[in-house]
């Protein structure tokens, strides 16, 4: 694919997902299209790098559950930090419309995985721009 049909930007980016291999392929693809992409595989990374950067943090990409940490508990503690931050909430899990309203207060878009890298590099640039 192509990374002049992927849309790029300039802003920062938080990406926390327990899987590793993606979290390295997605840091390389964001910083290719221009964005600075910080990455965490686990609660306790994610939790220190947020509080280390949330001034310059525009978007976190979380997957909703991660190994042994909830991952709608860690965005709760991120809100508390930074209230209009902007949200991706993935998942592999087939989530129900009741819950997806419930927490439509706290994400501004759900991606169910698995997902293709030009779906997810669009659904950064429109979240963003919104």
């Amino acid at each position: 694919m192509s990374k002049d049909i992927l849309p790029n930007g300039n802003e920062s980016i938080f990406i926390i997902d327990d899987e590793k291999a993606l979290l390295l392929l997605l840091k390389k693809l964001f910083t290719r299209l221009g964005y600075e992409v910080f990455v965490a595989a686990d609660g306790e990374t994610a939790e220190t790098t947020f509080r280390e950067h949330w001034n310059t943090i525009q978007l976190i990409v979380l997957d909703q559950y991660l190994n042994n940490y909830d991952g709608m508990q860690l965005l709760k503690k991120f809100k508390k930090i930074k209230p209009e931050i902007k949200v991706i909430l993935t998942s592999g899990f087939t989530i129900d419309e009741e819950y997806k309203k419930l927490e439509s207060s706290i994400i501004e878009y759900y991606l169910q995985k698995p997902y293709n890298v030009e779906q997810l590099a669009k659904t950064v640039r429109k979240v963003l721009d919104t």
